[in-house]
């Protein structure tokens, strides 16, 4: 398979494999919209770039991930609309300004999310390149093949890499700095400690959660650890050059206060609402991924363990299995936030690399040629089911569950929020509605959307005379469950006892209000308690006109 011709053809597999990744990124990131993250994160970015401080966001994550998603927006040139931003630190103050920025511009929302998403997809190349390298350099062409498979057809990976948030840029610089770690290792000098060092540093100002990966890696390093902390510090310095190093620090210690016993970070777990718990994203690894996925990582462990008693060391790279496990195992331990499938996301490329060695070595054992051709059929098989289940999913990559797990459809009972909707299903829900004749809906969504670039509004509640189309509501299920469950609010109570008319995307549920006076009367007083009693009296009043 080292042969020049069999080199050709695994190049140009991994060529057609990464445009196959890319145009299925590239048809999410298009066909969905707004996760309830992306709006704050963008409007944060290009207030970074255009006045030079990172006041919005104060005390979320660090500004490199923002910074590199928005840099298409510097070419866009939306209105910044400075003179909204509050002077207060924080999202929840700027919901508002937030809200103008993305959907109300001269550049249409549209246009900036898409052109920022493809910024994140971006970084797909190197890291399946990164990964189809190192696993061709530690088995072989077929388990190299394998790797980027999983990786380039992976729910989880399209559901996030095509997103614009922290998950994308964090991904590749954890895998990029463990493999630069490990070539540091095998030949040492000064430029391999410099380039670990300095992603080391990036990863740290993308993503907080990057100080337990640069502390483990320092720890592997032992005595040489000074040399990669001077580098990652003095690119941390650069990026923090509007603020000062101990901006970081304040901001890492705030954000670890803020997230710790507050209800905002409660997660659903298994029809309830919970703190984390240790036991939760091991669960969450096993419904979120494909079965073959699992099938071979379970192989290459029993062969792993089989090497660990011979030859282990010479054969598997330490900092491609110490940093990974570390990161879960902080995860498991001491997060503090809901378990969620994209925090695992940076631990996919180690589990694929992991996966497609193991199953390279596994082909190049079989002595024979007919024990080949059977090692090769099973894993072709497996690589089909895994490739199948993805593509059935298309674009709506984020709602995958395994077959164990009862699929997609019985998703909402594991997990929910960025593991079943965050919001990007509402274009689908409003085709269904729109298909349906239905001009006018009650959208529910978080705080910083707005559904009107859709071409969707809410019924005319200026008038009490009701309308001639139907009543329908659409909310996603992720914020029915929390309003239902854990903020306890009678409307929503009372729409988990009902059927909906139809469930967009697996996560999108579209309710009809039309033939319930009970509901219309339940809906009113949720426009009362958020300030709209003139609404309110209408709806009251179309309730009355329902009975007739």
């Amino acid at each position: 398979m080292k042969s020049s011709k069999g080199a050709f053809s695994g190049w140009a597999f991994f060529f057609v494999l990464l445009a196959s990744h890319l145009a299925l990124g590239r048809q999410a990131a298009v066909e969905l919209s707004a996760t309830w993250d992306e709006p704050p994160f963008l409007t944060a970015g290009y207030s970074y770039w255009v006045t030079g401080k990172y006041r919005l966001d104060a005390w979320g994550h660090p500004p490199l991930s923002k910074l590199w998603n928005t840099i298409p927006l510097l070419r866009l040139r939306p209105d910044p609309k400075l003179d909204e931003m509050t002077l207060e630190p924080g999202l929840q103050s700027n919901n508002a300004y937030i809200r103008s920025f993305v959907f109300h511009n001269r550049v249409p929302a549209e246009t900036m999310l898409q052109s920022c998403r493809l910024m994140s997809l971006a970084w797909s190349i190197p890291l399946a390149l990164l990964i189809f390298i190192l696993a061709w350099r530690l088995s072989n062409l077929w388990g190299a093949a394998a790797a980027v498979i999983l990786y380039a057809l992976s729910p989880s990976v399209l559901a996030n890499m095509s997103l614009a948030t922290t998950d994308g840029i964090f991904t590749f610089l954890f895998f990029s700095a463990c493999a630069a770690f490990w070539d540091w290792e095998r030949k040492p000098g000064g430029v391999a400690a410099a380039l670990t060092g300095a992603l080391l540093g990036l990863l740290v100002a993308c993503k907080f959660y990057g100080v337990i990966v640069a502390g483990v890696l320092a720890f592997l390093a032992g005595r040489r650890a000074l040399a990669l902390i001077i580098s990652a510090l003095a690119v941390l310095w650069l990026v923090y050059l509007p603020e000062g190093l101990p901006a970081y620090a304040l901001k890492l210690f705030a954000m670890s206060r803020a997230a710790s016993g507050s209800p905002a970070f409660l997660g659903y777990y298994l029809g309830r609402f919970d703190a984390p718990a240790f036991w939760v994203y091991p669960v969450n690894f096993l419904v979120k991924t494909p079965i073959p996925a699992l099938l071979l990582f379970a192989g290459a462990f029993i062969l792993f363990r089989k090497e660990w008693k011979r030859d282990f060391l010479s054969r598997i790279p330490l900092p491609l299995v110490i940093p990974p496990l570390g990161f879960f195992a902080a995860l498991c331990l001491i997060s503090s936030y809901p378990a969620k499938n994209r925090y695992l996301l940076p631990l996919y490329p180690f589990v694929f690399l992991f996966c497609g060695v193991y199953a390279g070595r596994f082909v190049e054992s079989r002595k024979s040629a007919k024990g080949r051709a059977w090692a090769l059929s099973a894993l072709a098989g497996l690589m089909i089911w895994y490739a199948a289940g993805t593509m059935r999913m298309r674009p709506h990559y984020m709602a995958y569950f395994n077959e164990a797990a009862g699929g997609p459809r019985n998703g909402h009972k594991w997990f929910q929020d960025s593991d079943l909707d965050w919001g990007s299903e509402a274009k689908s829900a409003i085709r269904f509605i729109k298909a349906r004749g239905v001009p006018r809906a009650f959208m529910y969504t978080f705080q910083t959307e707005d559904f009107s670039i859709y071409d969707m509004k809410s019924p005319d509640l200026r008038s009490a005379r009701r309308p001639d189309h139907p009543l329908w509501l659409g909310i996603p299920t992720t914020l029915l469950y929390r309003e239902a469950l854990l903020e306890k609010k009678p409307l929503f109570e009372w729409l988990m006892t009902q059927a909906p008319v139809h469930v967009a995307a697996y996560a999108f549920r579209i309710y009809d209000l039309s033939a319930s006076p009970e509901a219309l009367r339940l809906l009113a007083a949720s426009f009362e308690e958020n300030g709209d009693a003139a609404g309110a009296a209408n709806l009251r009043k179309w309730a009355g006109q329902t009975l007739k």
